[in-house]
C-alpha cells in the first residue's frame, strides 16, 4: 500500500498525465450573482480589453446569510462587450481556468464562458469610494 506522496510520484510519472494539456486540470465551474459593476482595462500595449469581477453565492439558510466571493477576470471580446451591457444584478454560469496571481497572492478565475441565467430588477451596485 502507497503512501500519499507515493501515490502522487506514481500519477506525475503517468504518461497519460503527461500528455494532459494542463489548462484543463484546474478547470472551474461557478454559478453566482453579478451584484457589483463590473471594471474594465485597457492593455494599451496590445490594444486587448479586459474586464474584472465578483462573482457571489448567497445562500440563506434558516435566517442564517452565507456569502461567498470569487474574484474572476476575462479577455474574452465576446464576455467584455456583454458585461459591458449589463446593467442589473445577474445570475450567471461561469467557466474557466482557476489561476494564481503572485501580484495579488490570490486564485482567481480566469473566465472562458459566461452563461446569463437570470436577470433581477434590481440595478447593479456602484463601486464605494472612501
Amino acid at each position: 500500500m502507497n503512501n500519499f506522496k507515493e501515490t502522487v510520484g506514481e500519477i506525475l510519472k503517468n504518461p497519460i498525465i503527461a500528455e494532459t494539456n494542463k489548462r484543463f486540470m484546474n478547470s472551474v465551474v461557478l454559478d453566482g450573482y453579478i451584484i457589483k459593476q463590473p471594471k474594465f482595462f485597457k492593455h494599451d500595449e496590445k490594444g486587448i480589453e479586459s474586464c474584472s469581477f465578483v462573482l457571489f453565492q448567497v445562500n440563506n439558510i434558516n435566517g442564517s446569510v452565507d456569502l461567498y466571493s470569487y474574484s474572476c477576470i476575462t479577455y474574452i471580446p465576446e464576455i467584455v462587450e456583454y458585461l459591458k451591457s449589463m446593467k442589473n444584478v445577474t445570475m450567471v454560469n461561469a467557466q474557466g481556468i482557476l489561476k494564481y496571481s503572485k501580484k495579488l497572492r490570490m486564485y482567481y478565475s480566469h473566465v472562458v464562458k459566461l452563461d446569463d441565467l437570470i436577470e433581477l430588477d434590481t440595478p447593479l451596485a456602484q463601486e464605494e469610494r472612501s
